[in-house]
C-alpha cells in the first residue's frame, strides 16, 4: 500500500540492464588498456579504453547505489505496512535494523523517501517520523499539491508538499516550503 510499485520495477531494471551492460564493458575495456600497455609504446588512441572503462565503472557504482536505495525502501515500506497507528518513527525503523541516528542508513531511508519510493507517506523532520495515508488524510496535508523547490543549503532539486518540511537526502539540511 505504501510502496511505490512502478518505482521500483523500473529501478530494479534499470539497475539489472546498467550490470549487464557494465559489467563485460569494464573487462573489455581493461583489456583493451593491457593489451596496448603490453604492446610497448603507448599511443595517443589509449585514451578511448580508458574513457570506457570508466564510464563502466560509473555505470556498475549507480546500479548498485540504486539497488541499495531500493532494498532500503522495500524494508521501510514493510515496516509502514506492519504499523497500525499511522505513524512510524524513524528511531523504531532503525533499531530493527540495528542502526543508529544520523546514519548512512537513516539518510538512504530519507533518500528513498525523497526519491518517490513510497506513496502516501509524509516525513515530519521535526518529530523525526514517517505519517502514513490514514493520519495525512485526517489532517488534510494528502490534498496539498508537491512543488518543486531547490535546497538552499546545496542547491538539490526537491519535490515537497505545500507548507510541509523534509530534511534535504544530500546535505542534510532541513527545507520548508
Amino acid at each position: 500500500m505504501y510502496k511505490n510499485a512502478s518505482k521500483f520495477n523500473s529501478s530494479r531494471i534499470a539497475s539489472v540492464v546498467f550490470l549487464v551492460l557494465g559489467i563485460p564493458s569494464v573487462l573489455i575495456s581493461l583489456i583493451g588498456i593491457l593489451s596496448i600497455i603490453g604492446a610497448g609504446d603507448i599511443p595517443d588512441y589509449i585514451i578511448l579504453p580508458i574513457i570506457m572503462f570508466i564510464a563502466s565503472v560509473i555505470m556498475i557504482i549507480a546500479a548498485i547505489a540504486t539497488l541499495r536505495i531500493a532494498g532500503v525502501a522495500s524494508y521501510v515500506a514493510w515496516a509502514f505496512e506492519k504499523n497500525s497507528d499511522g505513524i512510524v518513527p524513524m528511531d523504531t525503523i532503525l533499531g530493527k535494523k540495528g542502526k543508529s541516528k544520523g546514519s548512512s542508513y537513516e539518510r538512504l531511508i530519507l533518500k528513498a523517501h525523497a526519491k518517490g519510493y513510497f506513496i502516501k507517506v509524509a516525513y515530519n523532520s521535526t518529530e523525526r517520523v514517517f505519517e502514513l495515508s490514514d493520519r495525512i488524510e485526517e489532517a488534510g496535508d494528502y490534498e496539498k499539491r508537491f512543488i518543486g523547490i531547490n535546497c538552499p543549503n546545496c542547491g538539490a532539486p526537491l519535490k515537497i508538499r505545500e507548507g510541509s518540511s523534509l530534511v534535504c537526502p544530500t546535505c542534510g539540511s532541513e527545507v520548508k516550503a
